[in-house]
């Protein structure tokens, strides 16, 4: 038995029988890790570069002035607080690294399966995010494409940085088509349970 099929089977009630079961495309995962990655490593070399290049082109010149005069143009004032800012910006993005770390890593060992009762979603090896969807419990299907795959986003939107849970969306299968056409007719099988999914 593979962990695939261990990590569902550990979430299976009695009787309960697996019509379909997937998992992640390393591929999708890995391209997602890469650009969030890029992104974040351009935000921390912004916020130094930025801040650094501030302080050493106006304020350490401006400092030496005000050592001399003894008067503080209010002018420094705006220069400290937009290095702050830069400086703010960059190590946000810095102390967000171990926290994409973590996400990638529970993306690429989640499981999932549709049973004929739920949809199960498990996240995690050691310690485990599962997610149980039952009838009625699904209103948003969502498709968002992406590297090598595609998600399934359920009951959420994306956002700009990418999905906002994670613990309940299909993350980067191959077959993301077919799996949200079961899902469709499983969960919202009429007109009026689909009338407000985005076209």
């Amino acid at each position: 038995m593979t962990s695939s099929s261990q990590a569902i089977e550990a979430e299976l009630q009695p009787g309960e029988r697996v019509e379909w079961a997937g998992r992640p495309q390393l591929l999708y995962v890995a391209g997602a890790f890469g650009m969030r990655l890029i992104y974040l490593l351009c935000m921390v070399a912004l916020g130094l570069v930025g801040g650094l290049t501030a302080y050493i082109q106006v304020l350490a010149p401006a400092a030496d002035g005000l050592a001399n005069s003894g008067l503080a143009p209010p002018l420094d004032y705006v220069i400290a607080f937009i290095i702050g800012v830069f400086l703010l910006m960059g190590a946000s993005s810095l102390f967000s690294l171990p926290g994409l770390v973590i996400t990638t890593f529970r993306n690429a060992t989640a499981r999932y399966a549709l049973t004929d009762r739920r949809l199960i979603l498990v996240r995690g090896l050691l310690f485990k995010q599962v997610r149980s969807l039952g009838e009625g419990s699904i209103t948003d299907i969502s498709r968002l494409a992406g590297l090598g795959g595609a998600s399934l986003l359920i009951n959420q939107t994306s956002s700009p940085f990418g999905i906002r849970d994670p613990a309940q969306a299909l993350i980067g299968l191959a077959d993301a088509q077919a799996v949200e056409a079961r899902l469709l007719k499983r969960f919202m099988p009429t007109p009026a349970a689909r009338k407000h999914r985005p076209a």
